[in-house]
């Protein structure tokens, strides 16, 4: 998997954000470990500050790619996050209730 595969999932708070986050996860669970996949991603939320509700999806989303990732060895990235999206693993958008909320402030 390379950098146009990732640039492929083009969005915010949707599926191909969902794909993403899961993928860059997953592809790094399998070639750094998950410990350290999970140090990056997590400073990488950090260091780019979304509201609350966004980061929570895009740590949901981390997670899946880093379990799956370090589960599935043998499968690619890409396809990791396409079977995580298409069994219903990834988050894909905010709540409702959450979009409303951050509408009314």
């Amino acid at each position: 998997m390379g950098t146009a595969s990732l640039q492929s999932h083009a969005g915010v708070n949707n599926a191909a954000d969902a794909l993403r986050h899961a993928e860059w996860s997953a592809k790094m669970a399998q070639s750094l470990g998950v410990d350290e996949a999970k140090k990056i991603s997590d400073a990488y939320e950090i260091s780019h500050p979304n509201d609350r509700y966004e980061r929570a999806m895009d740590l949901i989303n981390n997670n899946v790619g880093r379990v799956l990732g370090e589960a599935l060895t043998g499968v690619a990235p890409d396809e990791i996050a396409r079977l995580a999206l298409e069994a219903g693993l990834l988050q894909t958008s905010l709540p409702p209730a959450m979009i409303f909320h951050e509408k009314r402030k």
